[in-house]
């Protein structure tokens, strides 16, 4: 008859289903050998399925070498009166934590400055692997910023943890930092919250140029604004460097509409302020003195139209005049006049009179000549000063030479034959033979 081999009862791991551990624990060893009863040098251990782990076929201590799952085989081998005797348990390995830090860093920042904020992973070098974080080749940190549903995205995050912010942005801004997950390792992230403010500065910029009064409210030549010191100054406030700051910004267009934000970025932090309005009264400029100046006056004697082509006579009578000229900026304030004798008569300096306008021409008041009290001849010329609001002026002369003659006109014709003519029937001249 045939003896058929036994079969070994009871060949079984001493743990049967262990818990599972975790990476970088126990020295990343795990030890399951097969109960009492058999003889250690007959039993071989194996890995039946999975990679997370090798085993010593000897002893049945596990080196674990990443997460994941693995079937360890114990195996008890044929002899010549028994089969082959076979054991197996499942081993879980689950994934270390690890944990990455910020930088400490001042968490406010002034729109306009940038701002980095470095996390790194924290590491144990006391760690079964050394390191206690991911290590592998290429790994990073990478940045993120996380906006809540329905908010405005106002800034990004570099490659680097830099923050770009967006422009004309401010307000509290969420970085998340994220080491990705590996084999043996969970993802791991960190966050921290930046507030960026408003930057605003006490006397931020003076604003100088020509003026011909200190209490004027015109300017007579180019404008200048100067920001405060350390500062630049710019027409906006956009980031980057597509956006133009100077030292200065000087306005030379003549008028009233010259009025603009202005915003000011501080050369040592990088901190750009909110908007400065300068109101066009605080920005008005005038550089053109007034033109088209004239002398008109009022005519009363009957021969002066003969006279017109080289004076102005007066018999017994003023000289009453008035003054125009045009301004297209500020405008003719007032004038002053002045005459120069020729001959007799007094001087008159500098008489001011106010300009009104009308139908775009500056208009003085009526202003006169000679004292109809105390009327006394005199002979020259008349000349005025126009000026506008800004204090530019411009000068005229009048080609007329003024005459006030208190004597009668004489007026005395000769003809050499008796007209033939009859007034009033009379007839009305005297005839006087030639020798």
């Amino acid at each position: 008859f045939v003896v058929e081999k036994a079969s070994i009862e009871g060949l079984s791991f001493e743990t049967v289903a262990p818990e599972a551990i975790v990476y970088n624990t126990n020295n990343n060893e795990f030890t399951n050998v097969v109960v009492d009863g058999f003889d250690a040098d007959d039993i071989k251990y194996s890995i039946e399925s999975g990679d997370c782990a090798t085993v010593d076929e000897n002893t049945g201590k596990l080196t674990v070498l990443k997460a994941g799952t693995v079937v360890v085989k114990a195996t008890l081998a044929e002899s010549d009166n028994y089969n082959e005797a076979t054991a197996t348990y499942t081993l879980t390995v689950n994934k270390a934590t690890q944990t990455i830090e910020f930088e400490d860093k001042e968490e406010t920042v002034f729109y306009g400055q940038s701002y980095q904020r470095i996390a790194t992973p924290v590491a144990d070098s006391t760690l079964p692997d050394g390191y206690g974080y991911n290590h592998d080749e290429g790994v990073v940190v990478t940045y993120m910023v996380e906006t809540p549903e329905g908010e405005e995205i106002f800034a990004t995050a570099k490659e680097d943890g830099t923050l770009e912010f967006e422009n004309q942005k401010i307000g509290t801004v969420t970085v998340k930092a994220v080491l990705p997950a590996n084999d043996c390792y969970e993802e791991a992230t960190a966050t921290y919250t930046v507030t960026v403010s408003e930057y605003r500065i006490e006397n931020a910029y003076t604003i100088t140029g020509d003026m011909t009064d200190a209490d004027n409210e015109w300017y007579c030549g180019d404008i200048t604004i100067t920001p405060a010191e350390n500062h630049l100054i710019g027409k906006t406030n956009n980031l980057g460097d597509t956006n133009e700051w100077s030292e200065s910004i000087v306005i030379s267009t003549e008028g009233v509409s010259n009025g603009m934000d202005v915003y000011f970025k501080n050369i040592e932090t990088g901190a750009i302020t909110t908007a400065y309005t300068i109101s066009s009264e605080s920005l008005k400029l005038d550089k053109s003195a007034p033109y088209d100046l004239k002398i008109k006056y009022e005519t009363s004697s009957w021969y002066e139209e003969i006279l017109d082509t080289i004076t102005f006579g007066y018999y017994n009578s003023v000289v009453t005049f008035v003054m125009e000229a045009k301004d297209d900026i500020s405008g003719v304030e007032f004038f002053k006049w002045s005459f120069t004798p020729d001959g007799y008569g007094e001087a008159v300096s500098d008489l001011e009179v106010y300009a009104t306008a009308e139908n775009g021409v500056y208009v003085s008041e009526k202003c006169v000549l000679g004292d109809e009290n105390d009327l006394k001849e005199l002979r020259g010329k008349i000349s005025f000063f126009a000026y506008d609001y800004a204090g530019n002026s411009s000068e005229y002369e009048d080609t007329y030479v003024v005459v006030i003659d208190t004597d009668p006109p004489i007026v005395d014709i000769t003809v050499n034959a008796v007209p033939e003519c009859i007034v009033n029937n009379e007839y009305p001249y005297e005839y006087a033979e030639e020798d």
